[in-house]
């Protein structure tokens, strides 16, 4: 494209065709075909907890959820990408133990020549590791949650096309439609790329603070609950941050909503010459 756009202006014909697994379609299809799979699931579950007697509650109420179809089909979906976060995991914690090392051969003045090499390749070697597992891993989690958000949006547009017009619920609105459309789903390509580590992350915490104990001893354990104090006011804060901007939304729908109806009502009179 560069040297195309060297020599003359760039076309539309110039630009590559979409890959199918990126395309609208397709993950509009599969999103569907997923969600039927999971509404006749949770369909035959309730007929059979229906004859037994014995079934709590939970069972009996159980519901089609949208959250359990995306989480199951991303996990699903990359399971490669998981080895890639397991060897970045694994290469900075052998990096640190091995920046230790180092700095204890060269603060000691003992061991031999080949000690310090192998401290110092290991360190290289696991920067290596970091640095070419991190952009695979990081690429192919933003392209699942691009195309989550594809499905999702063209999934909407297909709903809307067969709602009525003459909707008068405050759910339906053009302002909660398009509201949901362009910043809702933009959440899940945010959300896509540190996914996994909601389950990879207190494996590595745990093996973080064996590896502290072993090398460090009990005092490991003052940074460590500190650490866990901090994750603790993140996650309150992040609670707090939900709820305004919950609030935040309703504001922004009936923004939308007004303007919607302002550009609509001028674009009538426009059309009717009344301006």
């Amino acid at each position: 494209l560069m040297k195309i756009g060297m020599k003359r202006t760039i076309e539309e014909r110039d630009l590559p065709h979409v890959l199918e697994a990126d395309s609208s379609d397709y993950n509009r299809s599969l999103l569907e075909n997923m969600w039927d799979k999971e509404v006749q699931r949770c369909g035959s579950c309730r007929q059979t907890c229906r004859g037994i007697r014995y079934t709590s509650q939970r069972f009996r109420r159980k519901k089609p959820c949208l959250w359990r179809v995306i989480l199951h089909d991303y996990i699903k979906s990359l399971w490669f990408t998981q080895i890639k976060l397991i060897l970045i995991m694994l290469a900075r914690v052998i990096q640190a133990v091995s920046l230790g090392q180092l700095v204890d051969y060269f603060g000691e003045k003992q061991g031999s020549d080949g000690e310090g090499y192998i401290w110092a390749g290991s360190i290289v070697l696991c920067g290596g590791v970091i640095l070419l597992c991190s952009h695979s891993y990081y690429f192919d989690t933003w392209r699942k949650g691009m195309q989550v958000r594809i499905s999702m949006i063209a999934a909407i547009y297909s709903k809307s096309l067969r709602l009525a017009s003459y909707s008068s619920s405050a759910a339906l609105s053009s302002g909660c439609i398009v509201n949901i459309a362009s910043n809702d789903t933009e959440r899940l390509v945010i959300a896509a790329v540190p996914l996994l580590y909601l389950f990879w992350g207190p494996i590595e915490s745990i093996f973080v603070l064996v590896v502290g104990l072993y090398t460090v001893g009990s005092a490991f354990w003052a940074g460590y609950i500190l650490l866990a104090i901090f994750i603790g006011i993140q996650f309150f804060l992040g609670k707090k941050f939900a709820t305004l901007r919950s609030k935040i939304a309703k504001e922004t729908d009936a923004r939308v909503s007004l303007i919607s109806e302002a550009v609509f009502g001028v674009r009538v009179v426009k059309m009717s010459g009344w301006e």
